[in-house]
This record gives structure tokens, sequence and C-alpha cells, in this order.
């Protein structure tokens, strides 16, 4: 029994912290709450940690920083979703 217990306290240790928190996030639901989160995790984040410093250094608003950052994370993502298609898709033929 300890052993699994000891066992847990290393997986979780693997994950990184914004993702053990993923129940927080699916649980904020104003707007403030999620400017919060958004800080909290630029920590983790190396792509809001950019687009968080970048936005500083050109001066932006916070309504531009939100944009920049949303259009970063869709690039990203939609980066992600190719890469992962492609790879399906070869490991098929």
């Amino acid at each position: 029994m300890l052993s699994e217990a000891h066992n847990s306290e290393e997986e979780n240790k693997m994950i990184p912290k914004y993702l053990a928190d993923i129940e927080k996030l699916n649980t904020v639901d104003n707007i403030q709450d999620m400017r919060i989160e958004i800080q909290r995790i630029s920590r983790y984040n190396s792509v809001v940690n950019a687009c968080i410093s970048t936005a500083y250094h050109r001066g932006l608003s916070g309504e531009d920083l939100y944009t920049y950052m949303a259009y970063q994370l869709l690039k990203q993502n939609i980066e992600y979703y190719s890469q992962a298609l492609e790879s399906a898709m070869s490991k098929t033929l």
C-alpha cells in the first residue's frame, strides 16, 4: 500500500503542474479567473510565456496580447494536429 502511494507521488512529479491542475482549468468560468490561470500557466508553458514576454516588449494592450496569444496557440495547435495526422497516416502505410 505504501509502495503504491509512493509510485503515485512519483507519477505526479512527472506530470507538468499545469496539466496536473487541468481540472481547475475546466471549472474556471469568468474572465478574471481565466486571466489568472493564463498567468499561472505562463510559468510552465513556453508558448504562453513567450507570448506574454513578446507582448510586453512590443507594448501591446491587454486585448492585443490575448489576440496574439490566441493566434500563436492556434498555429501551434494546427501544426500539432497536422503532424499527428501525418504520423498516423505514415504508420498505416
